[in-house]
């Protein structure tokens, strides 16, 4: 089973595309989160999956576990407490003015959650893939210490993932040199890495590192490599924007052989019209994890898969992907790379 940890909070948007939060008088209100939106996608792709948070026992919560569980989310790991849950406000970008987001998440019930809570399955070796994504160590001190503390008790056999997303608003809890201090924090939870997922900026923010030439995204691999022993393959998101509203987009995919690092690319997708792109490099990271899980060593085949969920993501409003494996693979299959709505 995978299992991904994370906080699953309530989006608030404006109705009307283009509209802002300051004038909007009706609102769009659905579940969305990093981690639940990787859950939910691998559900999708027809995986067992679980979701590892903590929500507060009121309509709100029960709201949450009815999302997950439509989409077949085991959340038999979720525990309840007489807490709030997070909110987010987004606006969405169009055309020259980008998107934007409003956190509301402090004290959350994620953010208080312990230790004691966790069900100590998840330490077990049923668990055999453990997802996690930078934001959560953001969020607060407290949830930072659960997540090391979490990942030193996992089972060996289990592998971890790591999408970087990096959220500078939300490393506000750390003191002095918060740049060193993020870096510090995202290298201790990248040791126990068997994948790696971001862009180019998410490396550059979480892990420091910064291309000596544009557009050589081969000295990241090359360098997380060499830095953490238990990582195996990097997968790599880029986004080439035109506007808020007209994207290109694409994937790569380092994988550590032996000696030796492979690179593969993706096919390069023009989508037009983006409905809504919060969430889209959380479906490219389910498609590497499905793909590692259920394609051997076809990494072609798993780039191409979590570029084409990825694109997808961009043509449907809310966070998560809902798209099954068919409508995957008819887009890896199509000659075209539009995707036009």
């Amino acid at each position: 089973m995978i299992c991904a940890f994370g906080e699953i909070m309530l989006r608030i948007s404006p109705c009307d595309k283009g509209e802002k939060i300051i004038s909007a008088t009706n609102f769009r209100i659905e579940p969305g989160g990093s981690e639940s939106n990787v859950a939910i996608a691998l559900s999708n792709l027809g995986n067992k999956v679980c979701f590892l948070t903590k929500l507060p026992d009121n309509p709100l919560g029960n709201k949450i576990l009815k999302h997950l569980r439509s989409f077949n989310v085991d959340t038999s790991f979720v525990t309840r407490g007489d807490v709030r849950l997070g909110l987010y406000w987004t606006e969405n970008g169009v055309s020259v003015r980008p998107s934007n987001v409003v956190y509301d998440r402090e004290l959350s019930a994620f953010s208080l959650m312990e230790l004691k809570e966790i069900n100590s399955d998840i330490f077990g070796p049923n668990i055999e893939w453990f997802h996690v994504s930078g934001i959560t160590p953001a969020i607060s001190e407290k949830t930072c210490a659960l997540l090391m503390e979490i990942l030193n008790s996992l089972s060996v056999e289990t592998k971890v993932s790591v999408d970087l997303n990096f959220r500078g608003k939300l490393w506000n809890w750390l003191s002095g040199d918060s740049e060193k201090n993020v870096h510090k924090i995202m290298r201790d939870i990248c040791t126990r890495a068997y994948l790696i997922t971001g862009n180019e900026t998410d490396f550059q923010d979480t892990l420091g590192y910064n291309l000596n030439s544009e557009g050589q995204y081969s000295e990241i691999g090359e360098r997380a490599f060499l830095e953490f022993m238990n990582l195996k393959y990097i997968g790599i998101s880029h986004r080439q924007s035109y506007s808020a509203s007209v994207n290109t987009w694409s994937g790569f995919l380092f994988c550590k052989m032996e000696d030796i690092t492979k690179t593969f690319f993706s096919r390069k997708y023009e989508i037009n019209d983006i409905v809504d792109r919060v969430g889209t490099g959380d479906s490219f990271t389910a498609g590497i994890i499905h793909g590692l899980l259920n394609y051997g060593n076809d990494f072609q085949r798993i780039v191409d898969m979590a570029a084409a969920i990825s694109a997808l993501n961009h043509t449907t409003r809310g966070d998560a992907s809902e798209f099954n494996i068919k409508e995957v693979e008819h887009v890896m299959k199509s000659s075209s790379g539009r995707i036009i709505r």
